[in-house]
């Protein structure tokens, strides 16, 4: 009998010890002198060479988005009024405070030959930060102006 519990656990241990390897010491000590860089990362303005891995033939769709961005650059009020039916009042007095920064990022897009859906985003997101608007609140911008030209214009 002691004999046979003395095999079972002779057995479990050695099962058990090629299951879990064993930790080595020096993993324990690794070396952890990481060097982090501290430069400063400067947002340059998207440009139409960023999305060349989206273009396709030239669609329908670019046409229409040059024409809601024409829409938005001519009436603030219309702009204005579309971001208070998609991102509510708050959002709605954001891009009436900073309609002018949006307009001078969007009037790029004009130019391009193609227009990637995210490019609207893009462009309106970075302007906003450079212009100190919290992050969280140019996210939300950027994505109401987008879903702007995408439906109401």
């Amino acid at each position: 009998m002691k004999k046979n519990k003395f095999i079972a656990l002779s057995l479990s241990f050695s099962l058990s010890c090629m299951v879990f390897p064993t930790v080595s010491l020096t993993s324990a000590y690794a070396d952890t002198s990481t060097q982090y860089s501290t430069s400063v990362v400067t947002s340059q303005p998207p440009q139409e060479s960023d999305y060349t891995y989206l273009k396709q033939e030239r669609s329908i769709w670019t046409k229409i988005a040059k024409s809601a961005i024409r829409a938005a650059l001519k009436s603030k009020g219309a702009v204005v009024a579309a971001a208070e039916r998609y991102g509510g009042k708050e959002v709605a007095q954001q891009v009436s405070r900073h309609y002018d920064t949006i307009s001078k990022a969007i009037t790029p897009l004009l130019e391009w030959t193609e227009i990637p859906e995210r490019a609207a985003y893009d462009v309106v997101y970075r302007a906003l930060k450079e212009a100190k608007v919290p992050e969280g609140m140019a996210s939300t911008v950027a994505l109401v102006i987008r879903d702007v030209l995408r439906w109401a214009l």
